[in-house]
């Protein structure tokens, strides 16, 4: 049986009048304080603090009592609420794209070896808690979810965080490709195999690529050792071809800070060609960090 007057004391206290309560029981402890002071020995001024003083224990008593019985109300209501629904792998494949798109525009912006934006880290972050959340029933892909390439947290690039996105979004494209409704079932074999698949296939296009500007490069080494002596100037044709060749060859390294140390051809704004030798020089560093980054891969 519940009664109003103790169920509003439980949730708001004595308010208003616990106040009156409060500064009674003040003004008696201090007028107890006051005559003891001033007759110590006197029975009547013990009698005042001992009363003032029981008075606030019994306050203070109340107070932990009703304190106590609303924790343990809230503590019961807490549990037998329903869990929060997790939030659909849709919406988080949604947040992981625009996440991936904002990164890209400040590396087209900035380079791939800038340092994020302030508050991206955290954002992703909290994107992979929410999505390592939903891949609960889907022990496979979650583990698999978890293999994601490093991103330094003390210096997170641009170019390594893109590329951990990507390889993320790839797992969660690949595990819906077939529908969403299904997905959160647990353990899918047919939604771990297209990830398997889809990461296979992902790996297998950035290491042809890799191979393609690897071979492109050896080509381009070969013409700039036959087109002339060391000192002389390169021809501008072939600077132009290789120019295009190191802008496609930053972009593939944009996953290895290590590595893409260049930053793409570093003679590229000067107003003179630059000679054969100096070009045939970084021509040849950049072949070597391509051959690196395949061995990673």
């Amino acid at each position: 049986m519940q009664i109003h007057a103790v169920e509003r004391w439980l949730d708001e206290g004595w308010s208003p009048w616990r106040i009156g309560y409060g500064t009674a029981n003040l003004i008696a402890l201090l007028v107890a304080l006051y005559q003891y002071a001033k007759h110590p020995h006197h029975p009547g001024a013990v009698w005042w603090l001992l009363a003032a003083v029981a008075l606030t224990g019994v306050w203070a008593l109340l107070e932990m009592l009703r304190w106590r019985i609303r924790y343990r109300r809230l503590l019961a209501s807490h549990q037998a609420s329903a869990p929060e629904a997790r939030q659909p792998i849709s919406k988080l494949l949604t947040d992981g794209k625009e996440l991936r798109a904002n990164i890209g525009n400040h590396m087209s912006w900035w380079g791939t070896n800038r340092l994020l934006p302030n508050g991206a880290p955290g954002r992703i972050v909290r994107w992979e808690g929410n999505i390592d959340e939903a891949l609960i029933n889907q022990p496979e892909i979650r583990t698999l979810f978890r293999k994601a390439p490093d991103l330094d947290v003390n210096k997170p690039t641009s170019g390594q965080a893109y590329g951990r996105l990507e390889y993320e979004l790839k797992i969660l494209e690949s595990a819906t490709s077939d529908g969403l409704e299904g997905f959160s079932s647990d353990s899918d074999p047919s939604a771990i195999a297209r990830v398997e698949e889809g990461l296979a296939a992902y790996y297998g296009e950035r290491v042809e690529r890799l191979h393609e500007l690897h071979n492109e490069g050896a080509k381009l080494l070969n013409v700039i050792g036959s087109s002339g002596e060391r000192d002389e100037l390169i021809a501008s044709a072939l600077l132009k071809n290789i120019r295009s060749w190191g802008v496609k060859v930053e972009k593939e390294l944009k996953y290895w800070p290590d590595i893409n140390t260049f930053g793409g051809i570093t003679f590229m704004g000067l107003a003179q060609a630059p000679t054969i030798g100096k070009v045939h020089g970084e021509v040849e560093y950049e072949v070597e960090a391509l051959q690196t980054a395949i061995n990673r891969l």
